[in-house]
């Protein structure tokens, strides 16, 4: 995010240059460093510009922070069912870095424009820091939502890493499961690493909300739906029966939404509507957690395409 200063070094107004496409970035790394050259920093050096080849030495107070929305945001690096990932995140990162001595990463670890469906995504989350370690960069600026229920614990994963890239994340997880999920570790555990493995395997990229019945299709759907009913069971009704219930509620929403899908796919408006209105109910469950298990206010973020309208006639 390219920023200007007054002449005192006070913030008065900024900007944000986009790219969408390789064919793009070029033009939007020129565009971008020449603007910080001649008008944020004057005494850098000038710009020279060729037909074939782009010459920027840029001042090295300028410090990226790369935001790879138009890359995949479900998989991780290294994983062969997502090549193109691999390939332009590691590009990019080291092309910024061969002109500026620090880089951040300004990703997204929850699954942006989702309404807080299941979104576990330690698999690519514990590939991804290290990975950056490995590319230089310097520091994490990343965007991320309170959606504990569908994502945990993917946020903890990253606190882990961000603090210790070589730490052992089965370990972590296996830890994690024990204290969180107290007697019914054992089920909780393979849920989530099941949930996790559907994103991972799974040959979708979009993110967002319409690759949910293909990301998670109907039999995994019943393996998870067996794994929280054991642990629910071996949970009790104290605190680990509470946190078990917590993401049992995401999940019930996540079939929700699904049939919601499928039913409008057949025209069945009537049960889509139905479907519809039990998403809505869930949410507020959710939401009666503290913290919530889903983000309180979901329009404030997202497009209100899965929000039951008022002005709607039924």
């Amino acid at each position: 995010m390219p920023i200007y200063l007054d002449r005192n070094c006070r913030l008065k107004h900024s900007f944000i240059i986009k790219y969408h496409s390789r064919d793009t970035l070029k033009s939007a790394l020129l565009h971008g460093l020449f603007i910080f050259n001649r008008h944020l920093f004057p005494q850098c050096p000038t710009v020279k510009v060729s037909s074939e080849s782009v010459n920027i030495k840029p001042n090295p107070r300028i410090v990226p922070a790369f935001a790879p929305i138009t890359l995949c945001r479900v998989h991780g690096l290294g994983n062969p069912i997502c090549p193109e990932k691999n390939y332009y995140y590691r590009k990019i990162i080291q092309a910024w870095g061969e002109i500026l001595p620090e880089v951040y990463e300004r990703g997204y670890w929850f699954n942006l424009a989702g309404p807080g469906l299941p979104f576990i995504m330690v698999h690519r989350i514990r590939t991804q820091i290290p990975a950056g370690h490995e590319l230089g960069i310097t520091g994490w600026r990343v965007e991320t939502i309170n959606h504990w229920g569908s994502e945990a614990p993917s946020p903890y994963i990253a606190a882990k890493l961000m603090w210790d890239h070589t730490a052992d994340v089965d370990a972590l997880l296996q830890d994690f499961y024990e204290k969180f999920f107290g007697p019914a570790a054992t089920p909780m555990g393979r849920y989530i690493t099941a949930m996790d493995a559907a994103l991972r395997d799974a040959d979708y990229h979009t993110g967002s909300s319409w690759d949910m019945p293909w990301l998670y299709p109907a039999q995994m759907r019943q393996k998870a739906r067996a794994l929280l009913d054991e642990a629910q069971g071996l949970a009790g009704d104290g605190i680990y029966g509470q946190r078990v219930g917590g993401l049992r509620l995401t999940f019930e929403y996540l079939e929700a939404f699904i049939e919601m899908l499928q039913r409008r796919t057949v025209h069945d408006w009537v049960g889509a509507k139905a479907a519809l209105d039990r998403t809505q109910v869930l949410r507020e469950e959710m939401n009666a957690f503290d913290p919530p298990m889903a983000n309180p206010n979901p329009k404030a973020k997202h497009p209100p395409r899965t929000e039951k309208s008022e002005t709607n006639n039924p």
